[in-house]
């Protein structure tokens, strides 16, 4: 889930008949965490369109559903929280301790489930 698509061995693998099911981040993804590392950043907002594109470059897209809803957290979730998304990744130690120190009650899941089969040869 979340992880960065290996198309060439999506194609390899996939029957002709055969779909595939990625998840990718939608805009509000984390948006708790994203306001304290990316406040003053591009980043601040997120956009899943150029990962859409490429989805929609290599399948023909059947479905796509989106799911958006917040879930409770308690202070001993935090920490692994941060330490598991890649968002976290290059932000710096000031704005990472911040988020350890937020106190966080809920954090907001985001995502869309996109379903898609083999280009139609044609």
């Amino acid at each position: 889930m979340l992880a960065p698509a290996g198309y060439a061995e999506f194609d390899r693998s996939l029957k002709d008949d055969g779909i595939v099911i990625k998840v990718i981040p939608e805009s509000g993804y984390l948006q708790e965490l994203r306001e304290v590392w990316y406040e003053e950043t591009d980043k601040h907002v997120y956009s899943n369109r150029n990962t859409l594109e490429r989805f929609r470059e290599h399948f023909d897209l059947v479905d796509r559903q989106r799911v958006h809803y917040r879930v409770a957290v308690n202070d001993s979730l935090i920490e692994p929280l941060v330490r598991m998304t890649p968002l976290s990744w290059g932000v710096g130690e000031k704005r990472l301790h911040k988020a350890l120190g937020m106190k966080l009650t809920e954090i907001t899941v985001d995502l869309s489930m996109v379903i898609g089969k083999k280009k139609s040869r044609g």
